[in-house]
């Protein structure tokens, strides 16, 4: 198991999120494709603004490939590898997860922004709140992989 685990399992952290960012993306694009295709039929312009929200969950593949480059500088042995595979499952979920709620909030933002942008700062705040779960995690695995 620890051969397999060696070569598998940090790679495992990445294909996890990654299914996450793009259910994210997925969630966030179909809204903003929804935002310009009602744009053009009522002949206003395309706010800009939604593109970024699209593109947010992104950055869950940051995330888990610098847990990835951490598992790797650390090595991987028989003493710690039942440690090191929970780690990988439970935080790859919980990145995974953060991103797919990021694209939801997102595809929310997308359609609350095509009508008016009074509510900008509110959106990012939400945004920022489901990237930090990640990024906690992320840093909270980091420190406890040691």
């Amino acid at each position: 198991m620890n051969q397999l685990f060696g070569m598998f399992g940090p790679s495992l952290i990445l294909l996890i999120t990654v299914i996450g960012v793009v259910i994210g993306i997925g969630f966030s694009g179909i809204a903003a494709l929804g935002v310009i295709k009602r744009c053009k039929k009522e002949n206003k312009p395309i706010p800009w603004i939604i593109f970024p929200f699209v593109g947010a969950p992104v950055v869950g593949a940051f995330y888990s490939n610098i847990l990835l480059l951490h598992m790797l500088e650390i090595g991987i042995n028989s003493e710690n590898e039942s440690i090191l595979f929970s780690y990988t499952i439970g935080v790859g979920l919980i990145i995974a997860l953060s991103m797919a709620i990021m694209g939801k909030l997102g595809a929310i933002a997308c359609n609350e922004l095509s009508e008016d942008l009074k509510r900008l700062n509110f959106h990012f705040i939400k945004i920022g709140a489901a990237n930090a779960v990640a990024v906690f995690a992320m840093i909270f695995a980091m420190i406890n992989m040691q």
